[in-house]
């Protein structure tokens, strides 16, 4: 064979392999869809690989076991602290900006002297809080310390608020770091979503007390009971390799490939069947032993209330605790703020972006939109008993409603750094038509 009938065959036969992928893209991109149904196309495809990329571990919900306990220790007091030892990974896969303390919390340890040149603002809440604190915390330390009641004054910020927490967990908080000797000028509580959804989601489901921390029954039997820690490491393990996949994927030229899209999925459908089965075990794992839980994990009895009547149980819960805040705020001569936390179920006054209403919501019943949507009207009615015991309540849902641009980057509650900014702003506005005219004494003081 000559040296150009070589060259010949070799240039053929790449026009053949050319052709040969020409043809299995096309199959992919028109052939597949018209066969196997329009969730095979390329568009459809695309949304499914941003979903699995963003994909979250596993949590207490529906019968699951939570992948982010892997993140928090047992906490004598609070429930569950923050492991400095642990991944900064936030929900989603984003990786905190700050650093975990000796307290468990992000950020600046809560423990802080008295100082009158300095103005401490602590955070309380859950993940919304935790993020408010870790995203825009810039923003909120800027919009304090243009006010007159601050001026002069340094402005720390330290979280209370971690991924979960729910009422009474942000009063015992506050307490505790209280009862160590920390000095706070001002109380800032951000919440509302957790206290009408994990009640319901997490709790009532497993008879576990609404009151209780998230996911209780994991926390008050870690270290006895490695057969459910085992079943939990293997969904957390399934859930990462199917995020790497499809990052990969959706990172790289492959995402604009027909055939490669559908090569992930199918490969991507193997890992979700995995995924099913290994749920299904822990569920009826954590079914037949669900009657050999003993008061430590599941608390007192709330009796046989239900649905309705444990979502109002939350909500005075959530009441009552923001009252007694805004007592051991006052005793402390501190400050109080309670917020309402924004959230994409608690209304329809926003005009939401095509990606927002294409990513930003479950399906239909899923618990998140259900008791969310069920669960805020009932906050809002509390509004005027808040007031009245003295508690200074901020509704901000509708604090996002102006925004043009996408805030909202999850299907649960969280927001992008751009809505957290405008969630920060708003609290330091009503901060300042709250505090009162610098003092004349060797510090300014905030009237509560």
């Amino acid at each position: 064979m000559t040296r150009w009938s070589w060259l010949r065959g070799l240039v053929l036969a790449g026009l053949a392999v050319v052709l040969g992928l020409g043809l299995l893209e096309f199959g992919a991109r028109f052939l597949v869809p018209a066969v196997r149904g329009p969730e095979l196309a390329s568009p459809a495809l695309r949304r499914q690989l941003v979903r699995v990329a963003a994909l979250e571990a596993p949590e207490l919900r529906q019968g699951q076991a939570p992948g982010w306990s892997r993140h928090y220790l047992l906490h004598p007091y609070l429930g569950f602290v923050r492991d400095p030892e642990a991944p900064r990974e936030l929900t989603g896969g984003i990786r905190a900006p700050l650093e975990v303390n000796a307290w468990g919390f992000f950020g600046l340890e809560p423990i802080r002297p008295a100082d009158d040149d300095v103005l401490t603002v602590a955070i309380l809440g859950g993940s919304f809080a935790m993020e408010l604190h870790l995203f825009a915390t810039n923003d909120l330390r800027d919009a304090l310390g243009a006010l007159p009641a601050f001026a002069g004054r340094e402005i720390e910020v330290v979280s209370l608020a971690l991924e979960g927490m729910k009422q009474p967990q942000q009063l015992l908080a506050l307490q505790y770091v209280l009862a160590l000797g920390s000095s706070i000028d001002y109380v800032v509580n951000v919440d509302g979503f957790n206290e009408v959804v994990l009640p319901l989601s997490d709790n009532r489901p497993f008879d576990v007390a609404v009151h209780y921390p998230r996911a209780w029954p994991l926390f008050a039997s870690r270290g006895l009971d490695p057969e459910a820690q085992t079943r939990l490491g293997e969904l957390s393990a399934i859930a990462a390799s199917r995020r790497a996949r499809a990052r990969g994927v959706a990172e790289s030229w492959r995402r604009a490939s027909s055939l490669a899209l559908l090569l992930w999925s199918t490969s991507d459908a193997k890992d979700a069947a995995r995924d099913t089965a290994a749920r299904e075990a822990l569920r009826a794992y954590l079914e037949a032993r669900s009657g050999r839980r003993s008061l430590q994990e599941v608390g007192p009895p709330d009796g046989d209330a239900d649905e309705a009547a444990s979502r109002e149980r939350a909500v005075a819960l959530w009441r009552r605790a923001s009252g007694e805040i805004g007592r051991l705020a006052a005793a402390h001569g501190a400050g109080y703020l309670h917020v309402l936390q924004p959230n994409q179920y608690a209304g329809d006054t926003r005009n939401f972006t095509a990606w927002e209403r294409e990513n930003a919501f479950t399906e239909e019943g899923h618990d998140y939109r259900r008791f969310a949507r069920a669960g805020y009207p009932l906050l809002r009615a509390e509004a005027g008993r808040l007031a009245a015991s003295g508690v200074d309540f901020v509704d901000l849902t509708a604090v996002l409603d102006d925004e043009p641009e996408t805030v909202y980057r999850d299907r649960c509650c969280h927001l992008n750094e751009r809505g957290y900014a405008h969630v920060a702003r708003a609290i330091a506005t009503r901060i300042g038509q709250q505090a009162g005219p610098p003092s004349q004494g060797d510090g300014s003081q905030p009237n509560p």
